[in-house]
């Protein structure tokens, strides 16, 4: 079993992989939550995985949703507009919005809706697909009218 330790300023914590353990140093409390990895979805592992990219980008400020194995700015609001996007990241000075799709959930109605509505709320704003699934948000945001509103990035 592998751990790792990551120390933040207000809290410490010590990720395995089907636990994590939050020490809490201000209110000197301890929390043991699930780990992500233990019940991950497709969505879910496209999140940590894009996490991990904006990491390697050097972005120490993010928050997401459903993630419980990484020190989170719960200061950076998810909602936007009449909508809540997977990631909000902040990178010279500037909040980024991103929603996350897995390529079998790209083309459906209820994702289009979605980015209409956050589009609508956030600037900038980000789809993150699969690498391969890139070609394919472009065509998606060029129906849907919002291809100079969202930027795609790959994810991997």
């Amino acid at each position: 079993m592998e751990w790792r330790v990551v120390q933040g300023i207000e809290e410490i914590l010590l990720v395995g992989p089907i636990f994590t353990v939050r020490l809490d140093k201000a209110l000197g409390k301890v929390e043991i939550l699930a780990s992500s990895s233990a019940t991950w979805s497709r969505h879910q592992a496209l999140v940590l995985s894009y996490l991990d990219q904006l990491e390697g980008q050097g972005v120490k400020e993010f928050n997401a949703a459903g993630v419980s194995d990484r020190i989170l700015n719960k200061s950076l609001s998810l909602a936007c507009g009449q909508a809540v996007a997977d990631v909000a990241f902040k990178r010279g000075g500037e909040i980024t919005m991103v929603e996350v799709e897995t390529t079998d959930r790209l083309g459906r109605s209820v994702t289009g809706d979605q980015l209409i509505k956050l589009s609508r709320g956030s600037s900038p704003l980000i789809l993150a697909v699969p690498q391969a699934a890139t070609s394919e948000a472009w065509r998606v945001l060029e129906l849907l009218k919002l291809h100079g509103r969202i930027q795609v990035e790959g994810i991997g």
